[in-house]
């Protein structure tokens, strides 16, 4: 490379155009400036940042650069010790240069192969599939006893203790009662109706024996289900047919998969948050090559055809959970109903959470989501605390010890401030996030999507921002498969993400300009720079750019990383207490991606010895 002077500048005297106010812009850049190795520091379309040889100054006012043959003229806009910036006369578009020379942290190795599970060798498939059925039929007004008795009769210890109870000497029978006709003759159709149920409850709990060191299954199990139930209407969400009781009832069976294959991990899962959290996830990609989720859909809704229009929201949930949750493959289509079902579910994880394990941080988002349902801290801690006393008298009619405490109001916050490092990118980062008024929209560009995710998941629920006593969905655009979008499936909800925005199939893209133009709410929207947007999807660029803010970058900004590193260490030093990871790995990673520091540390876990 070299530079040169050709002449001097001359007053560019052209008027430029006024923009028509209709929110605050964000960006004033024209184009995105990606960060490179060697001379050149960053590049765009339409400027250079050079690195100087020496601390002299540089005294030409115009330019010329040679780069891999090619010259590019331009004026020197900007001095300072250590680069010089240039501003180009003509475009840069030498896409191949940039995508040669880029910076990038490093990623993970491939995966391992998948595991193959063979589902119709599965034993206990069709009890599972009798179970799903009868779940749904207990709460369908037009079901019969015929369908009943078929179903009940595909759960052997189920229809045995129902025969039990129907000769117990309180139903006083005179002739011992052999047959499920006889004993729904005998007792009454919503009798029999309630007693499947309290079996039904009971049996699930015993029968996953995935889960048999799991504290207090039982109240779990009827935790979230009564708690679900309680906060559906308050979202519009109806559960037809029962569909997604029976999801959440049977949700843990698919573990089954994993400890029948690892026994360590009936130790593992032994907690609401191990169940949820985005580490196990991890932990199932390391030992298996796919997870809870990917198993999940394959088999409820691939081989057992079960849960088709609401699983989709299942895995949303999780992602509302964990923002930084990594999907893979997952392939994922949308409705209102779907999505108004996967925030509620998204509730009903955090209570789970924050009433089984005393949490306080899941007690704290608790609280201000349900605030958006209209009720105060007081308000919601009622909600919350009648569902525990529901819960509980439930347990005690099952003959189960009532173990649920009733939740406190959490001396935990969230503040944005607290949370991020004291420096101006975090703190430009976190003023441009302040949305409402004449500014609803923020775009995030960033170098590693798993620490956007990361990033994400405190910007939601952080109480000095306006987020967390909102209701939000999360779309991941490079897992959606719709051949359209519509505004309409974001009714209720006061922000949309589109995460990943730069792998939004092409099709939905005139989709997503109008719900940009007219969605009322908030949207923030993502994407890595190193899909090229400015160059290879521009109109899609022009109607971001505008609103683009940085995600602090790791390569201009150390302590980002080191704050994500020391972030990463207290919170896996907690989550895997009792199978203990190497925390003095976290000295070695220089330029990784979030994703595979994650996988790295993961592996040092005493669970894979």
């Amino acid at each position: 490379m070299g530079f040169f002077s050709f002449g001097k500048d001359k007053k560019d005297k052209t008027e430029k155009p006024v923009l028509e106010k209709e929110e605050i812009k964000l960006n004033s850049r024209k184009y995105d400036r990606y960060i490179l190795n060697g001379v050149i520091e960053d590049i765009s379309k339409c400027g250079i940042r050079v690195k100087k040889d020496s601390r002299e100054e540089i005294k030409k006012e115009l330019v010329e650069l040679n780069l891999e043959g090619k010259r590019f003229k331009g004026k020197v806009v900007q001095e300072k010790p250590d680069y010089f910036s240039i501003e180009l006369f003509e475009p840069f578009t030498d896409l191949d240069f940039i995508e040669k020379n880029i910076k990038r942290l490093k990623t993970c190795k491939k995966e391992e192969e998948k595991t193959r599970i063979d589902f119709s060798t599965c034993s206990h498939n069709e009890k599972i599939r009798a179970i799903i059925n009868l779940l749904a039929e207990l709460e369908d007004e037009n079901t019969t006893s015929e369908k009943l008795i078929t179903y009940i009769r595909q759960i052997p210890e189920l229809e045995e203790e129902i025969l039990e109870v129907a000769n117990s000497v309180e139903e006083k029978v005179a002739v011992e009662i052999t047959s499920l006709n006889t004993a729904i003759a005998r007792l009454g159709f919503i009798r029999i109706k309630q007693i499947v149920r309290e079996i039904l409850n009971k049996k699930i709990s015993f029968m996953d024996e995935s889960l048999s060191d799991f504290e207090n299954y039982e109240a779990f199990s009827i935790f979230k289900t009564i708690f679900f139930k309680e906060v559906s209407p308050l979202f519009s969400f109806k559960d037809i047919k029962n569909e997604a009781r029976s999801l959440i009832s049977t949700e843990t069976n698919i573990l089954s998969f994993f400890t029948r294959q690892k026994y360590a991990l009936k130790s593992y899962y032994k907690n609401p948050e191990r169940v949820y959290s985005h580490y196990s996830r991890i932990v199932e990609r390391v030992l298996f090559g796919t997870d809870m989720l990917e198993i999940g859909k394959k088999y409820f809704v691939d081989y057992l055809g079960f849960f088709k229009y609401i699983y989709d929201g299942y895995t949303l949930s999780h992602l509302y959970l964990n923002p930084q949750l990594n999907l893979k493959d997952i392939k994922i289509t949308l409705s209102q109903r779907k999505l108004r079902f996967s925030y509620v579910f998204y509730l009903t994880m955090l209570a789970t959470i924050a009433v089984l394990q005393r949490n306080r941080r899941a007690a704290f988002i608790l609280l201000n989501r349900l605030s958006r349902l209209g009720m105060n801290t007081g308000k919601a801690l009622e909600f919350v605390n009648n569902t525990v006393s529901s819960s509980n008298n439930a347990l005690s009619n099952m003959g189960l010890r009532r173990s649920l405490k009733p939740l406190s109001i959490p001396s935990y916050s969230l503040n944005i401030n607290k949370l991020f490092p004291e420096n101006i990118y975090f703190s430009y980062l976190t003023d441009r996030l302040k949305l409402g008024g004449d500014t609803r929209r923020v775009v995030l560009r960033h170098e590693d999507r798993g620490f956007t995710g990361f990033v994400l998941g405190l910007i939601l629920n952080a109480k000095s921002l306006s987020f967390h006593k909102e209701s939000f969905c999360i779309i991941p655009c490079g897992n959606i498969f719709d051949e359209e979008l519509n505004k309409n499936m974001f009714e209720g909800f006061d922000t949309v993400v589109f995460r990943d925005i730069d792998l939004l199939p092409n099709n939905l893209e005139s989709d997503f300009y109008k719900i940009w133009e007219n969605f009322e709410g908030k949207l923030i929207v993502t994407y890595s720079p190193y899909s090229y947007i400015d160059f290879k999807r521009e109109s899609l660029y022009r109607v971001l750019n505008p609103y683009v803010v940085d995600i602090p970058s790791f390569f201009r900004n150390s302590n980002a990383y080191d704050f994500l590193k020391e972030r990463l260490k207290d919170e896996m030093n907690e989550f895997f207490d009792d199978f203990p990871v190497d925390s003095s790995k976290f000295v070695e990673f220089k330029d990784e991606e979030y994703d595979c520091i994650l996988y790295e540390v993961i592996k040092t876990s005493s669970l894979f010895q």
